[in-house]
């Protein structure tokens, strides 16, 4: 297995890496650690444009990697073909 694995990119650093809860600290259109865990979603999304929020998230200068959902902030649902 481990043979198979050295010929897959990154696949070696990925079995160090921390877990995803120790890796995300802050995302900037919902925190990641929230005081109360139980918000409803009218009130994480406060109408930001993904521009917005990219531009947040750079401007906090810890953003390692910066996904955008295409269909963030558009009216087209999710179908899974």
């Amino acid at each position: 297995w481990l043979a198979e694995q050295h010929a897959v990119p990154h696949a070696i650093p990925a079995l160090f890496r921390p877990a995803p809860v120790d890796r995300v600290k802050t995302n900037v259109s919902n925190p990641a650690y929230a005081v109360e865990s139980k918000q409803n979603d009218s009130l994480l999304h406060m109408g930001y444009t993904a521009l917005e929020i990219k531009s947040k998230m750079m401007s906090l200068e810890k953003a390692d990697l910066c996904i955008e959902n295409p269909l963030y902030g558009s009216d087209l649902q999710y179908t899974n073909r």
